[in-house]
């Protein structure tokens, strides 16, 4: 395994050119979700007002929109989720293909996928996609191997089917795309080589676990689940240690139980490592009311853990109303995108982005409140952290704006509120937004159209 893995790895890495240091290339940054890139440095506090739309690019047909863009090696990539489904890769640098005021750029390549685009990541020397069709598809990053023609279109490298439709990401290592199939995840090679065979080239599971929305650090691959409790699962990301059986299975190293029980419309986000902590964000109610928590445990399970089989206690928790985004963590500070309903006939709602102390909510403490909160028009659909600025992007608003992540420049009161240093309002309703190498990017869903914006 080792040598075939090495020698095509070699070959796929000659084919691509060297990644930028600040790239956003993942669903919420990177397999650990923090929705925060520490290499970006551009766009400030001090200069973020100045933001404008440096250039646009049609995705597909008109009338659809896009899953949150990605980018690696000064190359954005996006797709469009109306037929005919694509995948596109654009020169973040405008180089190529662009004309107009703001510029509306052409794509590098294009590649046409079988149903909409669920997830998008670049890692690897590959673009992955998942897609409505129940299939993984990876594609050469550089538009290289099975790509022809003038407009370039490209063919995927490899495949694997039977993926779970649904909105659960995957998270991807050097070695491994963990996807969700059927009612768990499984681990497919990164490389398309092991499981992998025919032409085209479609690949089989190695090993699977059982829980829903992956996410992986130190070597440990990370599930949320919904069971009698709300529970974070821990697995060797390696699928050695507690793995046997064909097909192979994996039991768990340790479960953290929240003992939050439920409700009628329980929801859980994918796990968010860093710190030392895995975090996870409960939503929890029915269609009169919803309420919720940040809930966190030792990422080694060691702390608050004991038995055979380990189970693990909270050593982190807050008090939200329903998170329905990964938690994002940057530095000391963990933030949370909530939403909260009530009411039959009068129904109140609220959106808010709050910021936590990682210091001050620790299960011995009685309460934790927010460092400072943003009240939200509208539904937010993500949120990127970078240099000191926290970006969130509002649905039915069609509008992405920037806090200080400090919570100083724009706030004021008790409890502490926070206004943008800048917004914009973009042609539709935006996706998470993605900052990487001095641009903000994201796509509209009801125009189909990909926006960046730069300082002047």
């Amino acid at each position: 395994m080792g040598l075939r893995r090495s020698g095509f790895l070699a070959l796929v890495m000659s084919l691509v050119f060297v990644a930028a240091g600040c790239d956003w290339s993942m669903f919420a940054y990177g397999p650990a979700h923090t929705s925060f890139n520490p290499g970006e440095s551009t766009i400030g506090v001090d200069d973020v007002a100045s933001l404008h739309e440096a250039w646009t690019a049609s995705l597909g047909a008109p009338g659809g929109g896009s899953v949150a863009p990605v980018t690696s090696a000064r190359v954005v990539y996006a797709t469009s989720d109306v037929f005919p489904f694509v995948l596109e890769a654009f020169d973040e640098r405008r180089a190529t293909g662009c004309s107009g005021t703001p510029n509306k750029c052409a794509p590098l390549w294009t590649a046409t996928l079988r149903g909409a685009a669920r997830s998008l990541d670049v890692a690897n020397g590959f673009v992955y996609v998942t897609t409505a069709a129940a299939q993984l598809l990876a594609f050469d990053a550089a538009g290289g191997a099975g790509c022809s023609g003038n407009p370039k279109t490209c063919n995927a490298i490899w495949s694997a089917s039977g993926l779970a439709d649904g909105s659960a990401q995957p998270a991807i290592t050097d070695s491994f795309v963990y996807a969700p199939v059927g009612q768990g995840v499984s681990a497919f090679d990164a490389a398309g080589v092991d499981g992998c065979s025919g032409m085209p080239k479609t690949c089989a599971p190695l090993w699977s676990v059982v829980g829903w929305s992956p996410a992986v650090a130190n070597g440990v691959l990370y599930v949320a689940r919904v069971a009698h409790t709300f529970e974070v699962r821990a697995y060797d990301a390696a699928g050695v240690t507690k793995c046997a059986g064909s097909p192979k299975t994996c039991a768990p190293l340790w479960v953290g139980d929240t003992g939050i029980n439920p409700d009628v419309l329980p929801a859980v986000t994918a796990p968010t490592i860093s710190n030392g902590v895995v975090w996870i964000g409960i939503d929890n109610g029915d269609e009169l009311s919803n309420g919720g928590a940040l809930v966190g445990f030792d990422a080694t399970g060691s702390r608050r853990c004991a038995g055979t089989p380990k189970i693990c206690t909270p050593t982190w928790r807050a008090a939200t109303d329903g998170v329905e985004y990964p938690p994002a963590v940057a530095k000391h500070v963990v933030y949370a995108l909530q939403f909260f309903h009530s009411g039959e006939v009068q129904v109140t709602t609220r959106y808010t982005l709050s910021a936590f102390d990682f210091a001050a909510c620790h299960t011995t403490t009685a309460t934790c409140s927010p460092l400072w909160t943003v009240h939200l028009a509208a539904s937010p659909q993500g949120l990127a952290i970078a240099n000191g600025l926290v970006y969130v992007s509002a649905f039915s608003e069609r509008r992405i704006a920037a806090y200080d992540a400090a919570g100083v420049n724009g706030c004021s009161g008790s409890p502490r509120v926070c206004a943008p240093l800048w917004t914009t309002t973009l042609s539709g309703s935006p996706t998470s937004p993605v900052v990487a190498n001095g641009v903000v990017y994201a796509g509209t869903r009801d125009d189909n159209v990909l926006h960046a914006y730069k300082l002047p």
